[in-house]
């Protein structure tokens, strides 16, 4: 089940990136979810900060491993030529403020070599062990969950269209 979900809220995403479908700015989710949630958005603007989405289950649950699915994608809408550069597309994970296995340091993302660039990860929180390292963070606490998309040495002036999704769920372990 959410590997279709996955793929249509992908699906709609990479339609953003071609310019197929409207970019209304506004985040589309099933936030709050009891065991799993999904979430997607899209916008268009210059070089600036990153992008943010972000998700909520309603609470953490022991014997449980938390696993997002998160994809984020960019391509170039106008700017000088120097645009089309290749430049880095990196995608993290935390969540209630920690970083989730699976991220990885700032400036490893992949190198991009056009106009367009996808990045992709699968990221996961053993619910019980980060409890143990945070007390009262994540058992029977909302899982507040954010992906964190970013170029790196994009030229300025550029004008991006940034889309990103996530598809996250509980598993028992």
């Amino acid at each position: 089940m959410i590997r279709h979900v996955k793929s249509i809220v992908c699906l709609a995403g990479v339609l953003g990136l071609l310019g197929l479908a409207p970019d209304t700015g506004a985040q589309n989710t099933t936030s709050p979810g009891k065991n799993a949630v999904f979430a997607s958005n899209q916008v268009t603007f210059d070089l600036c900060c990153g992008f943010q989405l972000g998700a909520t289950i309603e609470k953490g649950k022991s014997k449980r491993v938390l696993k997002v699915e998160a994809t984020y994608g960019t391509g170039l809408v106008a700017g000088p030529n120097a645009c089309a550069a290749p430049w880095r597309n990196e995608i993290f994970a935390s969540v209630n403020g920690v970083a989730m296995n699976g991220s990885i340091g700032f400036g490893n993302g992949p190198l991009c070599p056009g106009p367009e660039c996808f990045n992709t990860g699968v990221f996961w929180l053993d619910l019980d062990a980060a409890e143990a390292a945070h007390p009262g963070t994540f058992i029977k606490r909302p899982l507040d969950i954010q992906i964190y998309g970013d170029d790196l040495a994009i030229p300025f002036g550029c004008i991006l269209q940034h889309g990103i999704t996530l598809a996250a769920e509980m598993v028992k372990k």
